[in-house]
């Protein structure tokens, strides 16, 4: 089942870090222990982490930042993670994410919830490819906005088409308007 229907839900705030680089502009970064390993160029953040990029904002208990100081190239953040982007009314929730900023891909595990202007997608799991620009939601997939209810196996959303296709036992429950 494909749906242009604008159920525009993902991973904003995930692709912000893996498109960009995530020192492009001055970064905030508190918790309450930090510790950086120069010669494994890792850096953790342990406790109340959190780091804010402009209108990005990453809270975790739990945060390793691999590569340079100034130039990390994966990003993981576990214990319970949320994202908030105001710059794009979106927020993401997981037991954890990974970025791998170089490449453009990111994922998030375990409970995914991810909210956009009203519109919501839970998942077991989800995947972005910054390459191809899509970001495949799997495992007991649930989409919900004004329109209907949708539940699939798996939900794929290709951001260059704002189409979005909902694939393996799929179902909906539509609301129609007056």
């Amino acid at each position: 089942m494909t749906t242009n229907r604008n159920l525009l839900l993902g991973l904003g705030s995930i692709i912000i870090f893996a498109t960009a680089p995530l020192y492009s502009e001055q970064m905030t970064v508190k918790a309450d222990s930090a510790s950086y390993k120069k010669q494994e160029g890792v850096l953790y953040l342990e406790g109340n982490a959190c780091l804010v990029k402009g209108s990005i904002t990453l809270k975790s208990p739990l945060v390793k930042l691999t590569g340079e100081m100034n130039n990390p190239k994966i990003l993981v953040a576990s214990g319970g993670v949320l994202v908030l982007d105001k710059g794009r009314n979106a927020r993401i929730k997981a037991e954890k994410i990974e970025a791998f900023l170089k490449e453009k891909k990111a994922s998030a595990e375990k409970n995914v919830e991810a909210e956009y202007s009203g519109r919501k997608i839970w998942a077991d799991s989800a995947r972005y490819d910054g390459e191809k620009n899509i970001i495949t939601f799997t495992g007991s997939c649930k989409a919900i906005d004004s329109t209907g209810t949708f539940t699939a196996s798996s939900i794929l959303y290709f951001m260059n088409e704002d189409r979005i296709q909902f694939k393996g036992d799929v179902s909906a429950i539509i609301i129609f308007s007056d």
